[in-house]
């Protein structure tokens, strides 16, 4: 309560001070509770778990999300979406799941066609795909390559409205899913580029030019769901209401598909009020932010919020936050998942290793 008073004395909500000012309260925040448990002696995520008062629930270590391969906005490739994960929901332990990642990657880099680059967020950035199907099919491949398509699955994060297009009045009709939007930026920049070549790739790669209607984008969803097994989809759709028909049509679908739909961070401080899309049972899971709270204690509250709605928590791993204190947090509040960007850069390092060694301790 204390931060949170300094912070709007010192920088109110219109200042521009605010975003800085607030990640120093959140620092704050977060060195009050490791300072608490080293008090107690006792582990970070036990302390954290005695101040959301959940002490008599059993701990349970996060399932990872890893980044296998980068597309999106960002990423100077063809590929849509933002990311494809890996989802280890077979194995019994944490370090077997983890283990199971690492082969994967390794597997990726031996049967890819061309060198991959790394994107800054940590997974691959293939500059040789042609679509969002042929990505899957490439990390699918190396499932195989590997053997572990009996316990290993693929999770994607679409962020559909980065390539969310509106013809003229912001009517549905008007309104479409440009899965080819990269592919003809990326052409733009390419003076060099033949005539003929663009249109024989055009006629191949047909995911990558095709303008697909909010129902065919959802029917291809279903389809990738299917084909490839992805037991995760997060942010499918933009979330303006026109759209809330399609996430329900999904969520139907979710039980023949046997997979989740996570949408992004919906829950924001002081409110705390799940938005009617959300209560109404539209999305299975949150992507969760611990940076878009002011205090542990929000953070906490907001948590507790979502899984009193039976709402599963993604946790989402900032990169450019290097602290494990996301492992202790998503344990101490029984998390259900964690999405962590690649298992390379050393913020990941911190956390994956923070998990095995919390697994290892209980």
């Amino acid at each position: 309560r204390i931060l949170k008073e300094e912070l709007e004395k010192f920088a109110p909500k219109d200042s521009k001070a605010r975003p800085f000012a607030q990640k120093a309260v959140l620092a704050t925040s977060m060195a009050i509770s490791r300072a608490g448990a080293s008090r107690k002696k006792s582990a970070l995520f036990e302390h954290i778990s005695d101040i959301a008062e959940r002490t008599d629930e059993k701990f349970v270590i996060p399932l990872p999300l890893i980044s296998m391969l980068v597309g999106g906005s960002k990423s100077r490739n063809d590929l849509a979406i933002s990311e494809i994960l890996s989802c280890p929901s077979g194995y019994k332990t944490f370090t077997e799941a983890f283990e199971a990642t690492r082969k994967l990657e390794q597997s990726l880099q031996i049967i890819s066609p061309q060198q991959m680059g790394r994107s800054e967020t940590g997974g691959f950035t293939p500059f040789w795909t042609r679509g969002v199907d042929q990505a899957l099919s490439f990390v699918h491949d190396a499932m195989e390559l590997c053997k572990c398509t009996d316990k290993m699955s693929l999770a994607m994060e679409v962020s559909g409205e980065t390539f969310f297009q509106q013809r003229g009045d912001e009517d549905e009709n008007n309104a479409y899913y440009d899965l080819g939007l990269n592919a003809r930026d990326g052409e733009e920049e390419k003076s060099s580029k033949d005539d003929d070549e663009e249109e024989e790739e055009e006629q191949h790669d047909d995911d990558r030019v095709t303008k697909q209607s909010p129902e065919e984008f959802l029917e291809t969803m279903k389809s990738w769901c299917k084909k490839y097994g992805i037991r995760v989809v997060i942010d499918p759709f933009v979330t303006n209401i026109d759209a809330m028909k399609y996430w329900s049509a999904l969520k139907k679908a979710s039980a023949d598909l046997d997979m989740k739909i996570c949408a992004d961070s919906l829950l924001r401080v002081p409110e705390f009020q799940l938005p009617a899309s959300l209560k109404e049972g539209r999305y299975h899971a949150a992507n969760f932010r611990l940076t878009d709270y002011v205090t542990i204690s929000d953070a906490i509250q907001a948590v507790c919020e979502y899984q009193s709605k039976n709402v599963k928590v993604v946790l989402d791993h900032n990169t450019q936050q290097q602290s494990s204190y996301l492992a202790d947090f998503g344990v101490a509040l029984r998390c259900n998942m964690i999405h962590v960007r690649g298992c390379i850069g050393l913020s990941q390092q911190n956390v994956l290793k923070r998990l095995q060694s919390i697994e290892t301790e209980s």
